[in-house]
């Protein structure tokens, strides 16, 4: 997950579901509590030998977010699609029809 991009509200909701203490930091505390977090996660599998394990639950996670974000876009898409009219096919046939008698 990009901490960067996240608003306020929804990194100070998955420093909670982290464990860190949100109360009275602001943007840039919350994203070194992040950092630091993730540091020790890493560290803490690397004395652990379970390093690679770590790595691959990382991998899955980021591969399952991007599959949520995509699957959400294709299902948008759709909808936009389903709502069409079409009418933009009409303009583009008769003006195709009238170029090609020119």
């Amino acid at each position: 997950m990009k901490i960067e991009s996240l608003k306020k509200s929804e990194l100070v909701n998955y420093c909670k579901s982290l464990g860190i203490k949100t109360f009275q930091k602001n943007m840039n505390d919350l994203r070194e509590e992040v950092s630091l977090y993730r540091k020790n996660e890493i560290d803490i599998s690397k004395n652990n030998a379970t390093d690679l394990d770590l790595l691959k639950y990382k991998i899955r996670e980021l591969a399952d977010e991007y599959a949520n974000n995509l699957n959400h876009k294709i299902i948008n898409r759709r909808d936009e699609m389903k709502l069409d009219d079409n009418s933009h096919y009409l303009i583009f046939f008769h003006l195709y029809k009238f170029l090609s008698n020119s």
